[in-house]
């Protein structure tokens, strides 16, 4: 008797499971991706930056040549033919890959490429397991 009850309650209890509503999730709407419209080469986020002799000016993720002289609000002026005067008066012409940041920040690309080299130095010596200081 107590066997067949607890078959009957097995068979109650999976006969439970398998009868369980099966809803089906509504179908996901698929959005594209907006595509991003990068210009070729060199870029900065904000700013200037001398590139093929041309001073060029990205401002709101456009890129176009300066064709007039601007002042930043730092007094630092940048002339349309590569010319920096700085707020005290000091000229400097800007080279290839020379960037300025729109508070009139200079970063040249010599500086750059130190920078990299001694990242690219301080990597290497952490991938090769070499330790600064002094052995014991």
């Amino acid at each position: 008797m107590k066997v067949a009850l607890l078959l009957a309650a097995l068979l109650l209890g999976s006969a439970g499971l398998t009868t369980q509503a099966q809803t089906t999730q509504p179908a996901r709407k698929t959005v594209q991706p907006k595509p991003r419209v990068m210009p070729k080469g060199a870029t900065m986020k904000e700013g200037f930056m001398m590139k093929d002799g041309q001073v060029m000016r990205t401002q709101s993720g456009a890129t176009n040549p300066l064709r007039e002289d601007v002042t930043l609000p730092s007094g630092v002026k940048i002339a349309a033919n590569g010319t920096l005067t700085t707020s005290d008066g000091q000229a400097v012409s800007l080279r290839e890959g020379d960037m300025v940041s729109p508070t009139g920040r200079l970063t040249t690309a010599a500086s750059v490429a130190a920078q990299d080299s001694l990242m690219r130095a301080t990597m290497d010596n952490a991938k090769s397991g070499k330790k600064k200081g002094k052995r014991n």
